[in-house]
């Protein structure tokens, strides 16, 4: 808090009062009034037909700006000073600070409180994000407001006392995407025409058995996929229990496929070769669409989290989309094998262990991956069709 006298001091400290004047002709007029003394011994009296209007008042008179949050952050991003160290800090914290103003944008950023920024933040982990994003929005809104007095607009930071979150302090920490962002994963990947990871997503493959894939490993009419295939480096105990694990595999779901043939047509149109040619060949479904190469896993890898880092702005990773498949196999009664084919043992045995760090509600019995997909995003792509 400042030590000097301030706007929201005067608003913590004053009561703005309904009041009441009879005129000559009888009748009542109502108004709202707060009254301070400032600087000492001056007397300031501010009226208005609303709280709202007393309070903006209020803030004038302090040559404090009553814009909102929203208002605030969009002067900051289109300030047209060429301040390096500014550009960084808006680059760094823009994700995080849209995705809060979703949710408090209308507030007024001159009557922002410690109080909100914290509550925001944990409304950001409920929703899924990590605590470093939460963490990264206290540093946003401290940037964001250290701009604002710089301009002018603002008299304290209500940001600079908030400690950072402790990820040592919470139960649970969510690793994997909620239903939210699997939705707007999903979303994104159909609108830029990324289907191939939207069908890396649903199909729940690890990394070293999804790359090589290759379109003749695809059943469309029997929505199953061959996960035969090895890398070079594949050691043999891995293969038999690959073989184990695709006896036990659900069926996978129909959006996989829908996607899947997506992609095969926009690879064939790049290609420049008829669809069913493409379906047929050994070309990986991985394959660079402009050069019509097959894929590493490094560069597969690569190229997802260079897409969820700087396209999409999301904090999670190519990882954490691999891990959320395996715990909804894991939700939908999948065995421990199968779980583990798309995660690994280690990650697989935690997960059985402890249920209860997976959304805190029991595992679903009666309900399948594919019945999940169907029910979360049902209708939210075109079903394509299969030749």
């Amino acid at each position: 808090m400042a030590s000097k006298t301030n706007a929201q001091e005067v608003l913590r400290t004053h009561k703005i009062t309904l009041k009441k004047n009879k005129r000559s002709n009888g009748k009542v007029q109502y108004y709202y009034s707060i009254q301070f003394t400032y600087p000492k011994g001056k007397k300031q009296q501010f009226t208005g037909v609303t709280e709202e209007e007393v309070r903006q008042k209020v803030f004038h008179y302090f040559n404090i700006s009553y814009m909102t949050l929203r208002e605030l952050f969009e002067k900051w991003q289109e300030d047209p000073d060429p301040n390096e160290v500014r550009r960084k800090k808006i680059g760094n914290v823009k994700y995080v600070i849209r995705r809060i103003l979703d949710d408090i944008g209308d507030m007024k950023a001159a009557e922002l409180k410690e109080e909100d920024i914290i509550e925001a933040g944990k409304r950001l982990l409920a929703s899924g994000l990590k605590t470093q994003t939460a963490n990264l929005s206290i540093l946003g809104f401290r940037h964001l407001y250290e701009y604002g007095i710089e301009k002018g607009y603002l008299d304290i930071n209500p940001a600079a006392g908030v400690k950072y979150f402790k990820r040592q302090e919470l139960e649970f920490e969510r690793e994997y995407l909620s239903d939210r962002q699997i939705y707007e994963f999903l979303t994104y990947c159909k609108n830029d025409q990324n289907y191939i990871y939207a069908a890396f997503l649903i199909c729940g493959i690890s990394f070293e058995r999804f790359v090589p894939l290759r379109w003749k490993d695809i059943y469309f009419e029997e929505k199953r996929i061959s996960i035969t295939r090895k890398m070079a480096d594949r050691l043999s105990f891995e293969i038999i229990e690959l073989e184990r694990t695709e006896r036990t595999r659900p069926e996978e779901p129909q959006m996989a496929f829908d996607f899947l043939m997506l992609e095969l047509e926009a690879q064939a149109q790049a290609l420049g070769i008829s669809r069913d040619a493409l379906r047929r060949s050994g070309r990986f479904i991985a394959a660079n669409k402009k050069i019509g190469t097959n894929m590493s896993v490094n560069s597969f890898t690569a190229g997802f989290n260079h897409y969820l880092r700087d396209a999409l702005g999301v904090d999670y990773r190519a990882t954490g989309v691999l891990f959320t498949s395996g715990v909804y196999a894991f939700k939908a009664e999948c065995d421990l094998p199968s779980v583990a084919s798309i995660v690994g043992y280690p990650k697989a045995v935690k997960m059985f262990r402890n249920p209860e760090k997976y959304d805190l509600f029991e595992r679903k019995k009666t309900r399948s991956v594919n019945d999940y997909f169907d029910s979360l995003f049902f209708g939210s792509i075109q079903p394509a069709q299969s030749h």
